[in-house]
């Protein structure tokens, strides 16, 4: 039992730290759409977070922020879409685990 609680609060911490994340970085993405001359200091920001998917999508939704505007909201809701799907997948991992 004491190995099934350390998964269980690994994973509850994982999940915790991914909402952070995503909430920080979708911030910083819809600032970077509205805050034009605040661009450079929001990805320098954006850079010191750790390597994951999020942080490389938020780079390349800035390279198509810098080049054109058209559908970049429509594009930051499907960014972010993704990552809760990641998220949703490992709250359902964390489900099946407690049914165990």
């Amino acid at each position: 039992m004491g190995l099934r609680r350390q998964m269980l609060n690994q994973i509850e911490l994982d999940v915790d730290a991914d909402v952070k994340t995503v909430n920080h970085i979708t911030s910083l993405m819809r600032t970077l759409s509205a805050d034009i001359e605040g661009r450079n200091i929001k990805m320098e920001e954006i850079t010191k977070l750790p390597r994951s998917e999020l942080r490389d999508q938020a780079f390349s939704y800035n390279l198509m922020l810098n080049g054109k505007d058209v559908g970049k909201m429509a594009q930051l809701d499907g960014i972010s879409n993704k990552i809760w799907a990641i998220i949703h997948m490992k709250m359902e991992f964390l489900k099946q685990i407690l049914e165990m």
